[in-house]
């Protein structure tokens, strides 16, 4: 009896704790359940100064991606997202504009690794043409 009393009681913890974490899960507007996959992409909100910083400084790597002589502009970032790797890599989507009005997306990934150097590294960058609008 007192062996059905200890599994009856770890039943009821078990069963009690799955109810909370699956109500403790963060709900979306269309009411699924969000979830966060290790190593996946995270949104990050484009107004971070975080995000905000990291764009500036890869600005440079996405001039020298371009190899153009006009004067380039960030217009603004568009999309940002984070992911834990060795490290936090950046994801970052760009809408950059030359003096001659060309507007392009550019996306860039930015990785930190602090305890290497305390300079982000930027690994990668992809430029497309805007379609005019």
């Amino acid at each position: 009896m007192c062996v059905n009393m200890i599994s009856a009681k770890g039943l009821v913890f078990a069963l009690a704790l799955v109810s909370f974490q699956v109500e403790g899960l963060p709900k979306k507007a269309d009411g699924f359940e969000k979830k966060n996959i290790p190593g996946g992409l995270s949104p990050r909100d484009v107004k971070d100064e975080k995000i905000q910083s990291l764009a500036n400084f890869s600005f440079s790597a996405v001039k020298t991606s371009l190899g153009s002589n006009d004067e380039l502009i960030l217009v603004k970032v568009t999309e940002a997202y984070s992911q834990v790797v060795a490290g936090s890599l950046y994801h970052i989507t760009m809408e950059v504009s030359t003096s001659k009005g060309v507007s392009k997306s550019c996306t860039v990934k930015v990785l930190e690794q602090l305890w290497i150097s305390p300079d982000p590294k930027v690994t990668e960058v992809i430029c497309e043409d805007k379609p005019s609008s």
